[in-house]
């Protein structure tokens, strides 16, 4: 056969493309064909583990059902070199055993209540005419007092309430309109 002739055919008949084509499919065959053998390892594997996981719940309950039912006995009967408090921690230990096989036990300490989520604690903060006189002092005695180690504080903390609050940043000098209360009961 001559080189022309091939080549014609080729084109003709598109042979790259096809050839092309079954290649691709024949890569998407053995790709799915991977996938699913993966697919099953995975699946067998997981299966073993979950049979050798319940095989080994399955002795904890036993075991702590063991310990229960000899912790009983030792309360019943009094076993030679036997005292109440070695059936307390048998029961305490098959407790703990049986928690944790049937997932009860969560780490904190076999409470029945055990917290979800930490509190969440609302501060509102409420201001009057006394929080104004107590804040106008405190302005005061660190403008009065720069050299103060709380001074500076005080007067960011004035200058942020001043803004959100709208407090005057001179005040004026007549008394404050509330006096707060005295200590001494008068």
């Amino acid at each position: 056969m001559d080189e022309q002739l091939c080549s014609r055919w080729s084109m003709q008949y598109r042979w790259i493309e096809r050839i092309c084509e079954l290649e691709m499919q024949a890569a998407l065959q053995a790709n799915e064909a991977a996938r699913k053998a993966d697919a099953d390892a995975k699946a067998k594997v997981a299966e073993r583990i979950e049979s050798a996981r319940l095989r080994f719940v399955e002795r904890q309950i036993q075991v702590a059902e063991k310990m229960t039912a000899t912790a009983l006995r030792m309360l019943e009967t009094s076993m030679k070199g036997n005292r109440p408090d070695d059936a307390a921690k048998l029961f305490a230990a098959a407790n703990a055993i049986g928690s944790t096989a049937l997932g009860l036990d969560r780490g904190h300490g076999g409470l029945a209540l055990q917290p979800v989520a930490p509190p969440i604690i609302n501060v509102v903060v409420h201001h009057d005419e006394m929080s104004d006189y107590v804040d106008r002092l405190q302005y005061e005695f660190a403008k009065a007092h720069p050299d103060h180690p709380q001074a500076e504080r005080l007067m960011r903390q004035y200058e942020a309430d001043r803004e959100e609050r709208n407090l005057p940043l001179d005040w004026p000098e007549e008394p404050a309109p509330v006096m707060p209360p005295r200590l001494d009961g008068e």
